[in-house]
Parts: C-alpha cells; sequence; structure tokens
C-alpha cells in the first residue's frame, strides 16, 4: 500500500504555484462521482432531512507523488446527533487473518496478486435514512465547468446522497455487504474464525483452488 504525506487545507493550495494540478484532481474526484450517480440533482433540503457537510482531503501519495483530493461527509461523532443511523457494524480483518493468508499461499506456492477498487463506497447503495450535504465551493466551482450553460447554484441547495459515501457511519458495512455478495457469487466461501479470509477449490467454476483475503 502507497503511503501518504502532506496534507494540505485548501487555502494552502490556492496559494501553490501548482494549484491548477489539484484543482484538476478536484474535478477528477467529482467527475468520478457524477459517473457513479453518487449525488442527486441540487436542490432545497427536505424539511427534517438528515443533513452532513462535505470534507476534503489533499495528500500526495508517497512514491508516485501523486495528487490526491478525496471528497468525503463529515461524519463525526459531532456531527452524528442529528443524523439518524441503522446498523453500521462490519468486520474487520485482524492481524492473525492476514498472516494465515500469507501462510497459505507460501506453502501451496500461490502466486498472489492485488488490486484496489477505486472510489469502493460508492459502488454501495445509500445509507437508509436518506442523507444530504451542503453544497461547497469546490462542487460549485466544478458545477460551473461541467455545466457551463447552468445558472449558479443557490447557496442553500443540498445533495442527495445516492450511494454509500465515505465518513458516514453505515458506509464501512453497506461496502462490506456488497463486496461479500460478489466475491459469494464467484464461488469463494468466507472461513468460519476469520470473515474476511475466503476459499475455494471451484473458482468462478474453473477448478481451481484460490484463497482471497
Amino acid at each position: 500500500m502507497k503511503k501518504k504525506f502532506n496534507a494540505f487545507t485548501l487555502k494552502q493550495l490556492k496559494a501553490r504555484d501548482d494549484w491548477n494540478e489539484w484543482n484538476e484532481s478536484i474535478f477528477k474526484q467529482l467527475n468520478q462521482y457524477h459517473d457513479q450517480n453518487t449525488f442527486g440533482e441540487p436542490q432545497k433540503l427536505p424539511k427534517g432531512a438528515n443533513l452532513l457537510s462535505l470534507c476534503w482531503i489533499y495528500l500526495i501519495k508517497l512514491g508516485c507523488l501523486t495528487k490526491k483530493a478525496r471528497c468525503v461527509c463529515n461524519g463525526s461523532p459531532r456531527m452524528r446527533g442529528t443524523v439518524t443511523l441503522a446498523e453500521t457494524y462490519a468486520s474487520a480483518l485482524e492481524q492473525t487473518g492476514a498472516r494465515c493468508f500469507w501462510a497459505a499461499a507460501a506453502i501451496n506456492n500461490y502466486i498472489v496478486l492485488g488490486a484496489d477498487a477505486s472510489n469502493a463506497f460508492a459502488e454501495a447503495p445509500p445509507p437508509k435514512a436518506p442523507l444530504y450535504v451542503r453544497i461547497d465551493d469546490n462542487y460549485k466551482r466544478w458545477y460551473k465547468h461541467k455545466f457551463p450553460e447552468s445558472k449558479p447554484l443557490p447557496d442553500d441547495y443540498v445533495l442527495r446522497v445516492k450511494k454509500a459515501l465515505q465518513g458516514h457511519p453505515e458506509s464501512p458495512r453497506l461496502w462490506a455487504t456488497l463486496i461479500d455478495k460478489i466475491i459469494r457469487n464467484l464461488n469463494l466461501q468466507p472461513c468460519t474464525h476469520e470473515p474476511n479470509l475466503y476459499y475455494t477449490d471451484n473458482y468462478n467454476n474453473s477448478g481451481k483452488k484460490v484463497l482471497f483475503l
């Protein structure tokens, strides 16, 4: 996993010579959300609806030096008093499970491949209670660029969140439920004592033995 460093604020980025590159990274993130249908059309907030703010994390990845702008919502405990929550538990990989995976891979002389899911949470369904987020300056700037013929967005408009969004307490469980179903459809089954370690001796009906962590 690539380590990350050099976190910035938006104010700091706007004062940098490479601000245009950071702005492109912001637009890239919002374009990905647009392609994933993460947000609904800008609208007024329905009465009594759950509302959170958007938060941006700006950093440079160590090694590749990629400028990364990540958009999440502020689901901190301080904000949760205004948000209705459903079940939030999601299993997390423990060190013992990881060690079992690598030991089994070594004993069986398996080839190990790694992969990452881009904007993973946004592939999962939204929280149980309808959620809205405040429109911020980054979104307004992107919206004007994406839809140049549109009128400026009013300050009091919000976005309906149509997918799981990182930062909301339910999102890890929503993603875990989705990916578990996908993995099981490939004929992989979780181990009894480590639900994040899957095994099959007939991967996707190919007759191959596969471990999946």
